[in-house]
């Protein structure tokens, strides 16, 4: 081969070897925007764990949006959504809630947290803020009847009947119900509902009422609840030790709450003055700030919650009130 034919053949491999490290530059810095465009709402840290982490939420968040906010409040009462402190669900862990100061600490205190770690619960609030007065009266009223009507007709077939059967000693453990957990914990599909999920379904929705300052309007069906609450505190202290197991589930499914019943005055301005005024004056009304429902992460979700993150809200956060500590002596007042 000539001399000629081999420089040629060289200059001929060098451009192709340009070539191809042009493109292959160009690829990446190509791939690279198109990773940064896809999520800027997703600063910080990454890595397999978040990765993961992110692609579920992802999917959750997709999944509420097609959701009309009729369909996100019938899924209210999905115990299994509201994931902050399991401890408190275990049907099976004995702690103790003998006494009031016991049942603050390890049950009346965790309903706030729990509510606002279930992002369907958050977007009920965001939905709720964009509706009309009598629209939100009206959606708040139905979801709370509903599931206070479901919750009194197994109280008085699972509670009560018990009692009245003399059925109500020896160990009794709380039916929560069954679990799916394909990308989210969740009920399975058809599976039966319980007190303990109907617990949250009313609950949640009182404290949703305390945040809108709806009227008179909506304290009948807060009452309501109130008097069923009374009814199921009243049968829990009438039994005695003898029935310590059958007490404990008792006491868990019901919808006795101090704090969370009387949040739902709020709704009222003239409801409660004076009481208001002192539980204010004692430092109990929380004022505080939370993230919307398509935020990367709540503050109680395990990257926020073990420090790799700090929660930002995808838009705007939601502000959010409600009473904490009260006493039966406070709930009494508010209730004679």
């Amino acid at each position: 081969m000539r001399p000629s034919h081999k420089r040629y053949i060289a200059v001929a491999v060098i451009i192709v070897l340009n070539l191809i490290v042009l493109f292959c530059v160009r690829y990446w810095h190509k791939s690279h925007q198109v990773t940064l465009e896809a999520e800027p709402y997703r600063p910080g840290i990454g890595g397999p764990a978040m990765e993961a982490f992110d692609k579920h939420t992802d999917m959750w968040i997709k999944e509420m949006q097609s959701e009309s906010i009729e369909e996100s409040f019938a899924l209210l009462n999905d115990y299994n959504e509201y994931h902050y402190s399991k401890i408190t669900q275990y049907s099976g862990f004995r702690m103790s809630l003998n006494t009031p100061e016991d049942r603050e600490k390890r049950l009346y205190q965790y309903m706030v947290p729990q509510a606002l770690s279930n992002r369907r619960f958050l977007k009920a609030l965001e939905d709720l803020k964009k509706f009309p007065r009598r629209q939100c009266i009206k959606l708040l009223t139905q979801c709370i009847q509903d599931n206070l009507k479901e919750k009194i007709r197994l109280y008085e077939l699972d509670t009560v009947g018990t009692v009245n059967k003399g059925k109500h000693y020896g160990n009794h453990v709380l039916y929560a119900g069954n679990d799916a957990d394909d990308y989210r914990s969740h009920r399975s599909p058809g599976a039966d509902i319980t007190q303990y999920s109907l617990h949250y379904g009313v609950l949640s929705c009182v404290l949703l009422a305390g945040q809108l300052e709806l009227g008179q309007e909506m304290r009948p069906v807060i009452e309501a609840v109130i008097q069923q609450a009374k009814k199921e505190y009243a049968l829990y202290n009438s039994l005695d030790d003898k029935a310590s197991s059958f007490k404990h589930v008792t006491i868990k499914q019901s919808i006795y709450n101090p704090s969370v019943l009387v949040t739902g005055t709020l709704c009222d301005r003239s409801w409660n003055v004076d009481l208001k005024k002192e539980l204010s004056g004692k430092g109990k009304l929380i004022h505080r700030e939370t993230v919307d429902y398509r935020a990367r992460m709540t503050q109680y979700d395990w990257p926020a919650a073990e420090g790799w993150m700090k929660p930002e809200p995808f838009n705007s956060t939601l502000p959010f009130r409600y009473y904490e500590k009260l006493t039966d002596k406070e709930f009494n007042a508010a209730f004679p």
